[in-house]
């Protein structure tokens, strides 16, 4: 076979297995939730069908492991659809983990991650044969079918039929569609949004036209009147001086010449009426189109999110449901690829921070199951609102202010005169966490800023509530496409500026004799209520326009992002209407204050501002990060390595010292603690499992010990139940590290943010 031809296939391969695989992984949650015995019977025969047409695409491209798995599922499914099985929740994770492996197959593996699914995937038959073993109707699954001979069989037997049938037993025909590469559609999409300058221009021009137009019926009027006035075209019998007659033939043919302008002028604003309406028709349709093909429905995203709460959830050890609303609300596909990062690291926050363990959760009146809503509805229909919400433990803005103060992001004087809205905002900052100590998921203070970062490059704004003991609500307020957006066009400082439509509540002409001010800030009432008045050109590092006096009127608009309302004041009002939205590029996209910029009709450059780190720019004052000096300052750590294994002890100090920490080594816990005593350390790092004192009893010691408490102690070790974890986290690490998912640059990571 033709190696490019093999290629081409094997990427066509790869997208149609990631559709089996996600849909198969959807239906078999729902199939845990349900009860109804047909409901059972038809996502089953769905599943069945999935891991059927999987196993021939596996078989045409010759990946027979994918093949052998998806014989096993077949065998399952149609096993479970005759309900000769009752499942459990261990036959769920068993089949669970079936999918992955076939994922982990799909994307590419190395020879010993081949023999490692092999030894996962015959350990996952034989716990499904001893389950079934106490059915008595079960069938007994074959013996691997993923070794050489088994394959080697594979292969030589015949091709069976790959056509899902439909109850008559005719061949089900699916919908007709072709697969064209996402980077093709948006380009194209690019090249047609481009003629919406042309067609802006366009509507500029005919502006100016019928401006001309106007002006001529204007003069016509005017000429008329002073015709009639003054007789200038006639004589009436009396005999006219030669000046006379010179300047009465001079306006008589500067009238003619006017008249057939006007004519003319006439003729082409009726033509280019004509083309305008034509133009606009016609882009409206194709870009309407175009943009369609791109606007996918949110379950896009959506189905892949239960797979991940259920892993984690399993993980962790708690027990949370996930609900999901929105499912049709359709965005544009480069949104929700954007967005898919930022909505995980929400998930796996609410799943690891947010909902407690079941046991804490009973003690603390709730039921032991915990709650994961992600809801997507359309506002307005320029913009879309994506909530994430749980009924865990909520956020404690305390610990927020303690790791911004340990960072050296805050100092203590800040900290005392921030409200919890204030405190709230911390969690945005790079390396701020609430969680207590840091994991191989969560803890380690980047994942809130990644999420801020990707809204605000979207154009978006987000907002957090947190009670106490009742849990915590994200919205994500995002434009339902990135190509265009209504704005209000502004002037500030001889430059324009475009505020998007969705955040202007009011434009208001405010009186100078109103604004107020309070705690050093100029401010204004807007529906009875003070809020900040703030110059646009302040925020933007501009100059303001010099005047001798101080206007009586000025403009402002009052913006309102995520429950935060300010008064903008700018020059002047241009325009609002539609424009077209184009992101910068790298260099720029960290350039704060701005998302993008467009050309209007005019010809000229207007940029388009972000009004949640407008917002954020407005309320941050003083607060400034200063941990880049206070590391310089500090000078290089000094490390405390715990661990009974010489080659753990020599690879951790290579590692450490590599990155300029002084490093001193223990041979256990007691060896440890008793070089603690002694000496000064700025970080412990210990493995768990050491003879004569392990990490558990060498971090409490640590803490129980008033001068030592505050070092920070990170746990390294091969325990990875969630039942270790939370002993780590009792006993008062700081970061729990498992070896199994260990990486030298997070190791450095979590160490940097703790000295």
């Amino acid at each position: 076979m033709d190696q490019e031809f093999l290629k081409r296939l094997l990427a066509t391969f790869r997208i149609e297995s990631e559709e089996h695989v996600s849909s198969m992984s959807a239906r078999l949650i729902k199939l845990e939730s349900i009860k109804d015995k047909k409901e059972i019977e038809d996502l089953t025969e769905d599943l069945y069908r999935e891991a059927h047409s999987l196993k021939g695409a596996a078989r045409a491209v010759g990946i027979m492991e994918i093949e052998a798995v998806c014989r096993t599922l077949e065998t399952v499914f149609s096993t479970l659809k005759k309900g000769s099985v009752q499942p459990s929740r261990e036959v769920f994770d068993l089949l669970h983990r079936m999918i992955n492996l076939i994922h982990s197959f799909t994307v590419g593996y190395s020879e010993e991650d081949k023999i490692s699914a092999f030894g996962d995937y015959d350990s996952i038959v034989e716990k499904l044969n001893t389950i079934f073993e106490n059915q008595p109707n079960a069938p007994q699954i074959e013996e691997s079918p993923l070794s050489e001979q088994a394959v080697s069989k594979a292969r030589m037997s015949a091709a069976e039929a790959n056509t899902s049938k439909d109850d008559s037993g005719s061949p089900v025909q699916p919908e007709e569609t072709v697969r064209i590469p996402a980077w093709q559609l948006d380009s194209l999409l690019l090249k047609v949004e481009d003629l919406l300058s042309v067609k802006i221009s366009f509507d500029h021009m005919l502006e100016n036209l019928n401006e001309l137009s106007l002006r001529i019926a204007d003069w016509k009027k005017d000429w008329n009147k002073i015709r009639l006035s003054y007789g200038i075209s006639r004589s009436e019998g009396k005999k006219a001086l030669k000046g006379e007659e010179l300047l009465s033939g001079f306006i008589e043919k500067n009238s003619g010449n006017m008249a057939f302008l006007e004519e003319k002028l006439n003729s082409i604003s009726r033509i280019g009426r004509t083309s305008a309406y034509e133009l606009n028709s016609k882009f409206r349709t194709v870009s309407d189109e175009i943009r369609n093909t791109l606007m996918f429905p949110a379950s896009y995203i959506l189905e892949a999110f239960p797979k991940i709460v259920r892993d984690l959830s399993a993980e962790l050890g708690r027990e949370v449901r996930l609900e999901l609303s929105g499912r049709d609300v359709k965005v544009d596909r480069r949104i929700l690829d954007e967005l898919k990062e930022p909505l995980i690291h929400l998930i796996r926050n609410a799943v690891d921070h947010g909902v407690e363990p079941p046991a804490e959760r009973i003690e603390n009146g709730k039921a032991a199951e915990g709650r994961i809503f992600i809801g997507v509805a359309g506002i307005g229909g320029s913009l879309v609102e994506i909530t994430v919400s749980d009924d865990g433990k909520g956020i404690a803005t305390e610990s927020l202010k303690d790791a911004a103060l340990r960072r050296g992001i805050i100092s203590q004087a800040q900290a005392d005169q921030m409200d919890d809205a204030q405190a709230m905002d911390l969690i945005f900052m790079s390396e701020v966490s609430s969680s207590p100590v840091i994991t191989d998921i969560s803890g380690r203070g980047l994942g809130m800023p990644i999420v801020k970062e990707k809204v605000n490059k979207l154009g978006g704004s987000l907002h957090v509530h947190t009670t106490p003991g009742k849990g915590t609500t994200f919205r994500l307020s995002l434009p339902v496409t990135l190509t265009t957006l209504r704005g209000v066009i502004v002037k500030v400082s001889e430059q324009l500026f475009v505020v998007p439509s969705g955040f202007v509540e009011q434009i208001s002409r405010i009186k100078t004799s109103e604004i107020k001010t309070a705690e050093s800030r100029e401010t204004v009432l807007h529906n009875n209520m003070p809020v900040s008045l703030i110059y646009l050109q302040d925020l933007l590092g501009l100059r303001r326009r010099q005047e001798k006096n101080r206007p009586e009127h000025l403009t402002a608009l009052i913006v309102s992002v995520s429950g935060r309302t300010a008064a903008l004041a700018i020059d002047s009002l241009i325009d609002e209407g539609e424009v077209l939205f184009k992101p910068f590029n790298k260099q720029l996209q960290k350039v704060r204050n701005l998302s993008g910029a467009t050309i209007l009709g005019s010809g000229r450059l207007a940029v388009i501002l972000n009004p949640d780190e407008l917002m954020d720019s407005i309320q941050a004052g003083s607060m400034s990060t200063s941990f880049e000096a206070a590391a310089m300052e500090r000078g290089p750590g000094s490390i405390l390595v715990a661990d009974d294994s010489i080659t753990s002890r020599i690879l951790l100090k290579d590692i450490l010292e590599s990155a300029g920490y002084n490093v001193t080594l223990a041979v256990d816990g007691v060896d440890a603690l008793a070089r603690i005593k002694t000496g000064s350390f700025d970080l412990i790092v210990t493995d768990v499992e050491m003879p004569r004192m392990n990490g558990f009893d060498l971090t409490r010691s640590i803490r129980q010990d008033d001068k030592l408490k505050s070092t920070p102690v990170v746990l390294i070790t091969a325990l990875s139940s969630p039942e270790d974890k939370t002993r780590g986290i009792d006993s008062g690490a700081d970061a729990y590290v498992v070896k199994s998912s260990f990486d030298q640059s997070n190791l450095l990571e979590v160490i940097q943010r703790l000295i």
